[in-house]
């Protein structure tokens, strides 16, 4: 039922009016109220109330502002309020205004090709630089130890019941990719899980916190990855940076094959690519356009128009 115009006339905040966007001061005062406290077991325990935290927060971001739009107020400095005494011990206002206009973290997103937590990466990319250098059969293996930060150790558990779970458990990843011999979707739907091949190797997968590998993260991201093969033969890698950050972006081969991977279900190997196509090439026709990001593997197609070429073909660095 409609509200009537008294009543919508009284909900109406004399600050702002349809045409006037409300103060975003105000707004965030009042959003600072409407955050998610949630638990980080969610992750560990296979809860996939885990996937509403993004979506809830933003319908609450989007909420605050109508609120506001409608005449609702905030305490004063909800932020120092709630952050410094709620859902931490403290709140600095300078750390978290430091940077602003100045730094931007959108061109440093993270592109995952990995179908798990972010933090399983760092191990998962060194399995693969493994399985580069000589097979890997699951039965050769006696043991992999797996040194790390504190974030990525604590989804070290081996106790996988579930697709969701599969995905927020290291040693399960790791084992699935040996398992499977490449990285995808498939690592961790039903049939993963129920392999008992990938559940004895996940089960052989040991997973401890380097305090000097915490130190050094988020700057850094240190993971040190181990395999003991049953003849005693013991091959290791470490990597500083997950690949897909800003210091250490994927090839653009890996990409493109990540998006038709994604695409090709839904709309098939050909309709899938012929959507990349003018993803990667309409971008010159923007004119607020800069540059990709790094860490989304493709540089301005302008050059690559200029001389005929596809947007999507190499250079002689090898990047796009």
């Amino acid at each position: 039922m409609a509200p009537s115009a008294p009543s919508a006339r009284r909900w109406r905040s004399p600050a702002c009016s349809a045409t006037t966007p409300p103060p975003p001061a105000q707004i965030i005062n009042v959003s600072a109220t409407l955050g998610v406290a949630a638990s980080r077991r969610a992750l560990t325990t296979g809860a996939t109330v885990r996937n509403v935290y993004t979506g809830l927060s933003g319908s609450m971001g989007w909420l605050a502002h109508t609120l506001v739009q409608s005449g609702f107020t905030g305490e004063p400095d909800g932020v120092a309020s709630v952050y410094g005494g709620i859902y931490a011990d403290r709140f600095d206002p300078e750390a978290a205004v430091r940077g602003l206009g100045e730094e931007f973290l959108l061109p440093r997103g993270f592109i995952k090709v990995h179908a798990c937590g972010r933090y399983i990466h760092g191990a998962l990319d060194c399995v693969e630089v493994l399985m580069a250098r000589r097979p890997l059969p699951p039965e050769s293996i006696q043991a992999i130890r797996v040194r790390t930060y504190a974030m990525a150790a604590s989804l070290g558990h081996t106790d996988v019941r579930s697709e969701f779970g599969a995905r927020f458990s290291l040693p399960f990843a790791v084992a699935s990719l040996l398992c499977h011999g490449r990285s995808g979707l498939d690592n961790y739907d039903a049939a993963a899980v129920a392999d008992p091949r990938i559940q004895a190797l996940a089960r052989r997968v040991a997973v401890a916190e380097d305090p000097d590998f915490t130190r050094a993260f988020p700057g850094r991201q240190p993971t040190e990855v181990t395999v003991v093969l049953a003849d005693g033969t013991q091959m290791s890698e470490h990597a500083d940076f997950h690949r897909g950050e800003a210091e250490h972006p994927h090839p653009p081969e890996a990409v493109r094959r990540k998006f038709l991977d994604l695409a090709a279900p839904v709309w098939g190997q050909g309709e899938g690519g012929g959507a990349l196509r003018p993803a990667c090439s309409t971008s010159s026709a923007c004119p607020t356009w800069r540059p990709w990001p790094a860490t989304w593997g493709y540089s301005p197609p302008t050059a690559a128009a200029a001389t005929g070429r596809s947007p999507c073909s190499a250079d002689s660095t090898g990047r796009h």
